[in-house]
């Protein structure tokens, strides 16, 4: 890791709003999608509000590298909602990114509707070996 480079940052768990097809910070701009490795992971990343996702994708968007992802999640049914803990990494030889997250879906919700809490994000410059 590139010493010094490394940042965290913490994000609210409101649902995101209906239409938003834009990344924070960048009004209009479209959503660039990253390749991942494996591609289907692309689902995991995208259940995720928009600025959440936007901190997670950035430290790649400049290159055109595939980016890997790995992640885990433990889930809970309880009889009024289903609780989700989630980690996600996003890594090239340059950059890696790292989240870690719970979210709460009430019985019979749409994910949409998630309500996310202690969604805690990490960026970090990766040196050559």
């Amino acid at each position: 890791m590139d010493p010094g480079s490394l940042r965290s940052r913490s994000f609210g768990g409101r649902p995101p709003q209906a239409g938003g097809s834009a990344l924070p910070g960048r009004p209009g701009a479209p959503v660039e999608q990253l390749v991942l490795d494996p591609p289907e992971d692309q689902g995991v990343l995208g259940h995720f509000p928009l600025d959440v996702q936007d901190f997670l994708q950035r430290p790649f968007l400049a290159g055109r590298r595939t980016v890997t992802a790995e992640w885990y999640y433990e889930e809970s049914v309880e009889a009024a909602h289903t609780g989700l803990f989630v980690l996600l990494c996003l890594s090239t030889d340059r950059h890696v990114t790292a989240i870690e997250a719970r979210r709460t879906l009430d019985r019979g919700a749409t994910p949409d509707r998630a309500r996310w809490h202690s969604l805690t994000c990490h960026q970090a410059r990766l040196t050559p070996r």
